[in-house]
């Protein structure tokens, strides 16, 4: 059989849409999109928002006819003139990093999933619609970024709810040639392909590029005819299949796509894994540096960990990708033999509790680490404390960068511009300034509520529209065709809750108390009425349980009316709902949500929360702009209890302040105390939680170090690489033999000043005379740092927390102890009450990225002096 590839025979006039087609720019700018509905909205919807798709099966006659509307042709050239300017334009990366850009800073991101727009289906959820927002806008500010992922043919499933509301799922085909995928090829014109070894074979990989904007996607893909045909399944779907998949997987991902880019030329300074589906990506970059370096192991190692970040998004360690090492042996044993090492020396990277960690293997191969949001980076140390023994958990590298939205994406294009009209004429581009949303303010109450009820109406259509064509599909009765025609009432405060149905995220607590909720639902003045959508993993049953749940219960209780589920929750749905809703709701188990990012894109159209204080509700709570479902500090006997608790106090929110306030109106129906919540979610959270800041404080935080930290390690033939592999084996010999002598702490400062202390006791503003007598196990005092650490005392006669560490000074050899060395400092208590201080040795090296190496850490007495999770808990960012 001979295949063709026939394409659109685009009238001149009409050609610019195939390039605006082939580059998702499009996917971000409101008047392309409005310009591909317009070609023909019918098949616009039909294609899933597909421009590729849209033009292959637009009619001729129709383009023949578009061809001759002068303004519709106006509108392509003026678009397509917009294009050419982004892509043309500097941005504002190499006006804020000029010497970077002179040095060909490059960051190589790797991610399992993208969610760039709902006609790519290469994305599940959070993770993917993040990494998307983070190409868009390392687009828009022109970060030399280039991206790795997978190409699944089936994509994530869609969503078909049977009669009982249990989800099913369906795995359509991507066709490569409908959808803007370019195959990658070299200058001879053929597919550019590498090789791994799998277990007895090798694989081979091909790609396919996305233009995003102005940076490019690769997405690797393993069905090629050279491959046997379990392999090629590699690469099928999303999360599919079972840990043996999910390993080859990542192995494509991360020694595939390393190995893609040494074969495009392109050398990344930074490389960075979101998430540890990239962690193999470690491994690989090692060989090369060993292959073409000439490096040892370790050199390698220190050389590849200096410009690598690492970013978890997982809270619990469930979530965390482990494999069986039985299996991760088999497949890492042909790795091991590329890089000449025995593969214990390589799963002993990645062990943790008797299995094989992802997250283990990049925080062991990576110098920069970080949660994405405040209070998930505070979990993640408390998580990860145990991997450097001796530290506490206050004082473990990993920081966080709180995650963002990109706002053109996600706000609504009315919205836009009706913001675009009173906010400065730059807002969009420097959206992270706070200064560029005070004018919201200015903004006239009935316009703000008016376009809101707007989107409300809109939301409240597109749901009617989903839920007759999912009962049609499923050969649905006439009378419950008619019924989806009718839900819903455009006049009514409309709660969303849109995201993935994890256990952790309990989607159903607001059924809890079925009485309660009736009553609001059916309340003859001030009534409710919720939207919910999201899926389930195909393989949690109890996700599965709880949509069927909410299902279930509007029927039982006929109010299917007021209680929707939408079918098929998709990039489309989320924004649509975001932007109609009156209020988001979010009700996870503290501290499980890493970030939650669904209500920042609601918070983006001016929709306030109602959220548990976790993820980023934690940081941007205030109550001008939303609501909180209990506290930070409570504590719950078991998760029932604390279920109970948590629903009573959303239904006492419900009851006796969120509803009356939303019904709260003046003689024209504009609630005035509503819409200032609404204009103070946007002022406070709109410069916050966007990707502008986000890339930017990745940029400042993590990209720019690393790249720094690279060429310092390479600079040379890699010689500080060299050095710190040598410095790091020199410590790891020497520090088993440090050994505390002896330390004297006298209160230098009671004789002076007439200390009215208690023997034993110290005054505020007194000081401590430190000295500490050490043997150093052979090192010189030029690479030993000896620290006081200083923190309240806790119950447990430990440390609660560490709020001063002191860098004693060396004072040569000790008087009492020849042969020793004395270091000496001074400590000044600010803080009455019970107060400690210990001692501790660390490396001191400027290679280093910081003291907190695993391993080489020695505290006085050997014991370490305080309770990591105490720490974490009582204090942060210290």
């Amino acid at each position: 059989m001979r295949t063709f590839d026939i394409v659109p025979a685009l009238p001149p006039a009409l050609a610019p849409l195939d390039a605006i087609a082939r580059n998702l720019w499009w996917c971000w700018s409101p008047d392309a999109i409005q310009m591909f509905h317009d070609l023909d909205s019918s098949l616009w919807s039909a294609s899933r928002h597909n421009p590729i798709l849209l033009l292959a099966r637009c009619r001729q006659e129709r383009l023949d006819q578009m061809s001759r509307d002068a303004a519709y042709v106006s509108r392509v050239t003026r678009i397509h003139a917009q294009m050419r300017d982004y892509m043309a334009a500097p941005g504002r990366f190499p006006h804020l990093y000029p010497e970077q850009t002179a040095q060909k800073a490059t960051i190589a991101y790797f991610c399992a999933e993208y969610g760039l727009t709902e006609s790519l289906r290469n994305y599940s959820g959070g993770l993917g619609i993040l990494a998307g927002d983070h190409l868009k806008t390392a687009s828009d500010l022109n970060i030399p970024l280039v991206a790795l992922g997978l190409f699944y043919r089936q994509g994530y499933f869609e969503q078909v709810l049977d009669e009982g509301g249990y989800q099913h799922e369906l795995y359509p085909e991507i066709d490569p040639a409908m959808v803007p995928f370019e195959k990658v090829r070299d200058a001879a014109g053929q597919p550019v392909s590498v090789s791994i070894p799998l277990p007895g074979r090798p694989l081979r990989i091909e790609a396919w590029k996305v233009q995003v904007g102005r940076l490019p996607l690769y997405l690797l893909d393993t069905n090629l005819p050279q491959n046997t045909e379990a392999d090629r399944l590699i690469t099928l779907r999303l999360y599919g299949g079972n840990s043996e998949t999910r390993i080859q997987q990542e192995l494509v991902l991360g020694i595939g796509g390393r190995r893609f880019l040494a074969a495009l030329g392109i050398k990344p300074t930074v490389r960075h894994l979101n998430e540890g589906h990239a962690a193999f990506l470690s491994l690989e970059d090692m060989r090369l540096r060993m292959e073409h370096d000439k490096l040892s192991f370790d050199e390698a190692l220190a050389a590849t960990r200096g410009g690598q970040v690492f970013t978890t998004h997982t809270p619990v360690a469930a979530g965390i990708d482990k494999f069986d090492i039985a299996l991760t042996r088999r497949y890492l044993e042909p790795v091991a033999e590329q890089m000449w090492q025995p593969i214990e020396k390589i799963l002993d990277m990645g062990a943790r509790d008797g299995s094989f960690s992802m997250a283990v293997l990049a925080l062991n191969t990576c110098d920069g680490a970080n949660g994405v949001a405040r209070l998930h980076g505070e979990v993640s140390r408390r998580m990860w404390a145990e991997l450097w023994p001796g530290l506490s958990a206050d004082e473990v590298p990993i920081g966080h960068v709180t995650n963002g939205v990109h706002l053109r994406s996600w706000m609504g294009g009315e919205f836009y511009r009706l913001l675009s009209h009173y906010l400065p004429a730059e807002w969009a581009e420097n959206p992270e300034d706070p200064a560029m949303w005070e004018a919201i303010a200015q903004i006239p109450d009935d316009d703000l509520w008016r376009m809101h009820e707007r989107y409300r109406r809109s939301m409240i259509r597109f749901t009617r529209r989903r839920l007759v064509e999912c009962a049609e599909l499923q050969g649905g009765l006439p009378d419950e065709i008619a019924r989806a025609k009718t839900v819903l009432d455009d006049r009514i405060l409309t709660i969303g809750f849109a995201r993935r149905f994890a256990t952790y995220k309990r989607g159903a607590l607001i059924l809890s108390q079925p009485e309660r909720l009736l009553k609001l639902l059916r309340h003859a003045d001030r009534p409710l009425q919720l939207v919910f959508s999201g899926k389930a993993h195909p393989a949690d049953n109890h996700g599965k349980e709880v949509i069927a749940r909410i299902q279930q219960f509007a029927r039982e209780h006929r109010v299917e009316n007021r209680l929707v589920v939408v079918e098929n929750y998709d990039m489309q749905t989320g924004r649509i709902m975001t932007h109609g809703v009156d209020v988001w709701l979010n009700t996870p188990r503290r501290p499980l949500e890493a970030s939650g990012t669904s209500g920042m894109k609601a918070a983006l159209n001016g929709v306030p929360q109602c959220s548990i204080l976790d993820g980023w509700w934690d940081e941007g709570y205030s109550p001008e702009s939303g609501w909180a479902i209990g506290r930070r500090t409570a504590t719950y006997a078991d998760e029932a209890q604390q279920d109970k608790a948590e629903a009573e106090l959303l239904y006492d929110l419900l009851e006796n302040h969120l509803i009356p306030a939303f019904y709260e109106r003046d003689q024209v129906g504009t609630p005035h105390l509503w819409v200032a919540r609404m204009k103070a979610t946007l002022r406070q959270h709109g410069p916050m939680f966007n990707t502008h800041r986000m890339l930017l404080d990745y940029c400042r935080q993590y990209y720019m170090p690393a790249h720094a930290r690279n060429n310092l390690l390479v600079a040379g033939g890699n010689t500080a690489a060299k050095a710190l592999a040598g410095e790091l084996a020199l410590f790891h010999e020497a520090f088993p033999k440090i050994a505390f002598a002896g330390v004297k702490v006298v209160n230098s400062g009671a004789a002076a000043a007439g200390s009215t202390a208690a023997a034993g006791s110290v005054c505020v503003g007194e000081s401590l005379s430190i000295t500490a007598t050490v043997s150093l196990g052979g090192l010189p005092e030029s690479r030993v740092r000896i620290q006081a650490c200083y923190g309240p005392v806790g119950p447990d006669g430990k440390l609660a927390e560490v709020t001063e560490t002191l860098d004693l000074a060396p004072a040569g050899e000790s008087r009492e102890a020849p042969g020793l060395l004395a270091y000496q400092g001074v400590l000044r208590p600010e803080l009455a009450g019970r107060h400690g201080l210990a001692l501790r040795a660390i490396p001191r090296s400027d290679l280093l990225p910081n003291g907190a190496t695993p391993g080489l850490l020695v505290w006085e007495g050997g014991e370490m002096p305080f309770s990591p999770q105490t720490a974490v808990l009582m204090g942060s960012g210290h």
